[in-house]
């Protein structure tokens, strides 16, 4: 996600940031415009306190009138300041908000794609900058904008000729100042992405920092962080000597209007065509036209750094999230199918599904029922012209467990993603219990398909947190059921918070192997008719393997299980295996009619689930297969 938005998409944008705020910031422009009002006239108060001085007159009046407006200038301008600085929070909230759920939602491509370390700055550094360079920057230039109007207009009614001169000095130098502030901005627009870049690079290191110290890294990665703070700072140098040069910019107009003041208006002094009260008043809201000058260019400068974070901001929320397909079933099937049809802690029974939506694949049975999964003639790349599945078919349960095994790269964990629609087929169809999964919402197709990733990640917080994740609403009887069911429950009986017991960060604070059973028990308290592992007993010692596999296969019973299988004794109870080689189903069946009759099963078993040929193959079919 590169910042390319031109500016005028960057204004609309900006718009879009403030328009929920619009009535605040409506308030704010009055009491701007009211604080300026009272401004612009305390020189001509103060003008009557003079006159009233030299010609003897009480002085009351004119300095109750002057007290009035210096009130009430300070106060209109401590309430201007507190709207301004709601209006400031208020805009970061709702872009941390927005940014939050835009990225939740996001494909997953789009995460993999994109840093994270980029898109945490996105969502907390660029947000954070909106407060100063959007909210209060406008309103500063705003609130300058008038005053620098209502004195031009002052100065014109005194003598529209110095006027005039002084506005032709400005403009001039205005024009230059614009135009560095334009490049303030792509100056910013490029600090902002070295700052992502360093943000990234400490996340990279610090997320990693065991694996750096057991390689002697550290000195490694201090080199890389240095590089990308460098960066970083050598472009922060730039936005500072630009950001320098605006000030200058526009001073040389204000320096000239003084010049051209100072000749012109005392040539026509000597003239006798402009008087020396007229004149000493146009100098003196000259002098007054200085300050909204000088605030007004710090406000546009900030302002043109908060363009750059509302352009980065701004690429993320055009992100398109995951769709979410049009209800094409009555609410109440739609209620029907969402619920489980069990209490927590009951098995699922495999209902019938309702009719297919769609007729692009033939309706098929297994063992007289409707499957679980089907997968009809699906092709997926994710490069579009590198298909890594093409045309694979299969039709899975409605109970029992199966193997999905094939060489490294060979597409198992991608079925597994499509299966979810983490990823969407540019082909073909998949079915959950008969029903086409493009026409179910995301949330209802992944309660019915629980997937328990390889790394089986943990959340921050308690077991009982990631034990409920997915099933927020559990009770205390499902949970301990569960338990139950994965062998978990002497190990939490023996920590000392039980169930409180924190994971650590990452899940730092238990084993892999633990990790695993409470990735599975997470997806399990779902109760899913479809249950997808990702070779999740990849950690467990072998007494614990073991323990995992009479639990998985009890599972098998009462729902489809499917498991990426990268050990033998992962596959060889499957009540059917899959073997999946170059983007094809090549061959189905048991272990032992697989290990005598393919080959391809048999170089699998030798290669990659670390089987024994001797134990697992006949020697007959052995030499048959590799002579063959």
């Amino acid at each position: 996600m590169t910042p390319t938005d031109t500016p005028e998409r960057v204004y609309r944008r900006t718009y879009q940031l403030l328009r929920p705020h619009r009535g605040t910031l409506a308030l704010a422009a009055i009491l701007g415009i009211l604080g300026t009002a009272a401004a612009l006239a305390q020189p001509l108060a103060i003008g009557e306190v003079v006159a009233a001085v030299e010609a003897q007159q009480a002085l009351m009046w004119p300095l109750l009138v002057l007290f009035v407006l210096f009130t009430l200038d300070a106060g209109i301008g401590a309430l201007h300041v507190y709207l301004v600085g709601r209006v400031g929070t208020g805009v970061v909230l709702d872009s941390r908000l927005r940014l939050v759920d835009r990225l939740l939602r996001a494909p997953l491509k789009v995460h993999l794609d994109n840093r994270q370390g980029d898109l945490f700055t996105r969502a907390v550094a660029d947000t954070s900058l909106l407060r100063t360079a959007l909210a209060q920057g406008l309103s500063t230039l705003f609130v300058s904008a008038l005053m620098i109007t209502g004195t031009a207009v002052i100065m014109v009614a005194i003598d529209p000729l110095l006027a005039g001169l002084v506005a032709g000095c400005l403009l001039v130098s205005g024009a230059a100042s614009g135009y560095v502030a334009r490049l303030l901005r792509l100056a910013t627009v490029r600090l902002r992405a070295r700052v992502s870049e360093f943000g990234d690079a400490c996340q990279r290191a610090l997320g990693n920092v065991q694996t750096i110290k057991l390689s002697r890294g550290e000195s490694r990665e201090a080199t890389r962080l240095g590089d990308r703070a460098r960066a970083a700072y050598r472009d922060g140098l730039r936005v500072a000597v630009i950001n320098a040069t605006l000030y200058p910019a526009m001073n040389v107009g204000v320096q000239a209007s003084f010049g051209v003041v100072f000749i012109v208006g005392g040539a026509r002094l000597s003239t006798g065509s402009l008087t020396l009260p007229e004149f000493s008043a146009f100098l003196l809201y000259l002098f007054y036209l200085l300050t909204p000058v000088i605030s007004g260019l710090q406000a546009l400068a900030m302002v043109q750094q908060g363009m750059a974070s509302v352009g980065r901001i701004g690429s993320v929320l055009d992100i398109e999230p995951e769709e979410e397909p049009p209800a094409r079933a009555s609410e109440a099937d739609t209620a029907r199918t969402a619920q489980p049809t069990h209490t927590p802690g009951e098995r699922p029974t495999a209902a019938s599904p309702p009719a297919p939506a769609t007729p692009a694949a033939p309706v098929t049975t297994v063992n007289g029922a409707a499957p679980a999964l089907s997968l009809h003639r699906v092709t997926f790349g994710y490069q579009p012209d590198q298909p890594v599945l093409d045309q694979v078919s299969f039709d899975l349960g409605p109970t029992g467990l199966v193997a999905l095994v094939g060489p490294s790269g060979s597409g198992k964990t991608t079925v597994l993603g499509l299966c979810t629609r983490l990823w969407n087929p540019q082909s073909g169809q998949i079915r959950i219990q008969g029903r086409d999964a493009q026409e179910l919402p995301l949330s209802q197709l992944r309660h019915q398909v629980a997937y328990v990733e390889q790394a089986a990640p943990v959340l921050d917080g308690s077991i009982r947190e990631n034990l409920c994740y997915a099933a927020p609403e559990a009770s205390n009887e499902a949970i301990d059921h569960v338990l139950d069911r994965l062998n978990l429950r002497t190990w939490v009986e023996q920590l000392p918070a039980g169930l409180d017991t924190p994971v650590g960060e990452a899940g730092t604070a238990i084993s892999g192997g633990q990790r695993q059973r409470i990735a599975i028990a997470r997806m399990l308290l779902c109760e899913p008719p479809v249950l997808l592992l990702d070779e999740a007993g990849s950690q467990l010692d072998a007494t614990s393997e073991r323990a995992m596999h009479h639990a998985i296969r009890e599972e098998s019973r009462h729902r489809l299980v499917v498991v990426v299988a990268h050990r033998l004794a992962s596959v060889v109870d499957a009540h059917r295996i899959l073997v999946l080689d170059e983007g094809h189903i090549s061959a189905q069946g048991t272990h032992s009619q697989l290990a005598r009759t393919n080959p391809t099963y048999q170089h699998i078993v030798r290669t990659h689930l670390d089987g024994d040929p001797a134990q697992t193959i006949p020697p007959d079919r052995t030499r048959a297969g590799q002579g063959g």
